[in-house]
């Protein structure tokens, strides 16, 4: 990941989740679908300022998380 600055990362997370809820509203994934780490993220984010950015260990953290964020849903349409 190279981008790593709340001002980076923040919009793209919105919009991943906000594309999630989309997803939960029209039945593609299920309603109960966790994204509990990624609303974390997005939280953690939000107070930040702009500049700040990740360092390593929350940088390799945060990607695990996408990763399996990504893992899940990747399953999920699978059994569609």
């Amino acid at each position: 990941l190279e981008r790593t600055a709340a001002d980076d990362l923040t919009p793209q997370l919105e919009a991943l989740l906000k594309t999630l809820n989309k997803a939960k509203q029209t039945g593609m994934i299920p309603a109960d679908f966790e994204a509990s780490a990624l609303e974390s993220w997005l939280k953690t984010l939000q107070q930040r300022r702009a500049s700040e950015r990740l360092d390593e260990d929350e940088t390799r953290q945060f990607v695990y998380d996408l990763n399996n964020a990504k893992s899940q849903i990747d399953d999920l349409l699978s059994q569609s």
